[in-house]
């Protein structure tokens, strides 16, 4: 199978905050083999991103699909199609989700929509405890925030809107906040 970038450039070696900014395949293809199937699918379990979410809404989407590991051959492209993203089908929840896990500093937490429900009175009818986990070093955590945040400086965030001139990040800066972030 031929993979090749959405722009059809070809990058050579770069970093990993460089193959972002460049929504580079190849790269994200050899990240995934060195991860290997076993490490990457236990990645996607751990940040939430082969079952519902639980949050404490009605009818959350339960379709997803996510190949596991016994699911994809020694060297296959289920795998690295994965690796870029256009092999698995999540909901958007389930991204926010994981996106929320490295803003947090490689903590993952249980959506919830509310932490207490009180009757008229002030008592407490329900409460929601925050379920957390540690999905990612934080020192990961804080590299890869600073490569999202690198990829969204380079596309030229602060300029007009529309201007994307270095990257496939898609303009979505708000005045007075850091910003960080990567397109699809």
């Amino acid at each position: 199978t031929r993979f090749h970038c959405a722009n059809h450039k070809r990058h050579g070696a770069q970093t990993v905050t460089q193959a972002l900014e460049n929504s580079c395949n190849q790269s994200f293809i050899q990240i995934g083999a060195r991860l290997g199937k076993e490490a990457f699918c236990d990645y996607f379990e751990a940040f939430g991103l082969c079952a519902p979410t639980g949050i404490d809404l009605p009818n959350e989407t339960r379709w997803t699909s996510v190949y596991n590991a016994q699911q994809m051959a020694e060297v296959d492209t289920n795998l690295y199609t994965a690796a870029f993203g256009q092999n698995e089908a999540i909901t958007p929840m389930q991204m926010a989700t994981a996106i929320a896990a490295i803003a947090n500093g490689g903590i993952y937490t249980k959506p919830v929509f509310f932490t207490k429900i009180l009757d008229h009175n002030g008592k407490v009818l329900l409460e929601n405890e925050p379920q957390t986990k540690r999905v990612l070093k934080d020192s990961t955590a804080f590299l890869l925030t600073d490569a999202l945040a690198e990829s969204m400086e380079s596309s030229r965030m602060y300029a007009s809107p529309g201007v994307n001139l270095n990257s496939t990040s898609v303009p979505a800066n708000i005045p007075g906040m850091s910003n960080a972030g990567k397109s699809g």
